[in-house]
């Protein structure tokens, strides 16, 4: 490739997988561009809302577990 964005162009289209559809001037790979970004960025910003929930829910867990067993010690 002679530049990124030409290498960005490229990787686009073969993400998306529409050769039939593509169109070679300059705006057309831009906004192949951006609609790749903006595919991934849908993609991935709901990715780490659910991963960061799975986290904190884990996180309480373990700490709910620890006063449990500190209350238990202490009985004893």
């Amino acid at each position: 490739m002679t530049s990124v964005p030409a290498a960005m162009y490229w990787c686009s289209i073969f993400l998306i997988g529409e050769w039939a559809n593509v169109d070679f001037t300059y705006a057309g790979s831009r906004l192949c561009i951006f609609y790749v970004f903006f595919g991934i960025a849908m993609f991935t910003i709901p990715v780490g809302i659910i991963a960061e929930a799975v986290q904190n829910a884990i996180t309480a867990e373990d700490q709910e577990q620890k006063m449990v067993m500190a209350m238990l010690g202490k009985a004893n």
